[in-house]
């Protein structure tokens, strides 16, 4: 059985902007997988170049599988451009670049997720 880590106590979420009032990080993790914004229940950044969500597990942790929800109504759209950083230190830069450089230097480690939701 897997656990979701992110609901576990010492977590913390957050992310750079939020849509609007009801689209706060709080419901990155509160268990509804519904998918749709008009329903209240959906986590989305404000339209903004390098929008980021931060999930701290608030310890090391073995993460076997990563589940994404995308939203599900009419204005919804494929995630593009996402790019996932997994560090076991804080992040001092919040922009991609940064964040990159912070940890690799020159060396780019990627690889690709396919996310055909």
């Amino acid at each position: 059985m897997l656990t979701n880590l992110s609901r576990q106590s010492g977590v913390t979420i957050s992310q750079s902007s939020t849509l609007n009032a009801h689209t706060t990080a709080n419901h990155l993790n509160d268990g509804n997988t519904n998918g749709n914004i008009w329903d209240q229940r959906v986590s989305h950044t404000g339209i903004e170049e390098e929008a980021w969500i931060h999930i701290d597990l608030g310890a090391i942790r073995n993460v076997n599988e990563l589940l994404l929800w995308q939203r599900t109504d009419a204005l919804a759209s494929p995630l593009n451009d996402l790019v996932l950083f997994f560090s076991n230190q804080p992040f001092a830069d919040q922009t991609l670049d940064g964040t990159r450089n912070e940890f690799w230097g020159d060396h780019d480690p990627k690889f690709r997720i396919p996310l055909n939701g």
